[in-house]
């Protein structure tokens, strides 16, 4: 029997060195798929491993707490990374551009012709102080992987 304990414990530790932000249920279930004949099911699996991270309470004899740290939150309920994006400052246009035309998907050099001359007439004609170009003003077809 302790042969088996011990097997189970290591194999634990192993699975939490190479997996360490998963979470526990998830690392569970991969762990009694793989090794179905040393754990009753994934609850035991997961048994194990609350046990060595200290989240099952009580203490470990012979092994030192692993700590285990997911990215899984309230904030964070699929565990993505960490984001490196900076709070966002929303640009806001002087009161002299009070007169804008809004151009979206234009797709150069895919562009209609005759609707971009339409829209841009139309802006002269408004006297538009501002053109605001929003998003896929140019169509990258040979960067692109869509047919």
């Amino acid at each position: 029997m302790a042969d088996k304990i011990s097997n189970r414990t290591k194999i634990v530790l192993e699975y939490l060195e190479n997996f360490p932000n998963t979470s526990k249920r998830t690392l569970a279930e991969k762990i009694y798929n793989s090794n179905k004949i040393l754990f009753k099911d994934s609850e035991d699996a997961r048994d194990v491993i609350k046990r060595l991270t200290g989240a099952k309470g009580g203490k470990i004899r012979h092994l030192k707490k692993i700590d285990h740290v997911t990215n899984f939150s309230g904030d964070n309920p699929y565990g993505l990374p960490q984001t490196e994006a900076k709070p966002f400052e929303p640009y806001i246009l002087p009161k002299a551009n009070n007169n804008i035309l809004f151009l979206s998907d234009i797709h150069l050099p895919y562009h209609d012709m005759n609707a971009l001359t339409l829209a841009l007439n139309y802006g002269k004609e408004k006297d538009v102080n501002t053109i605001y170009l929003n998003g896929d003003i140019i169509d990258c077809y040979k960067a692109s992987f869509h047919e």
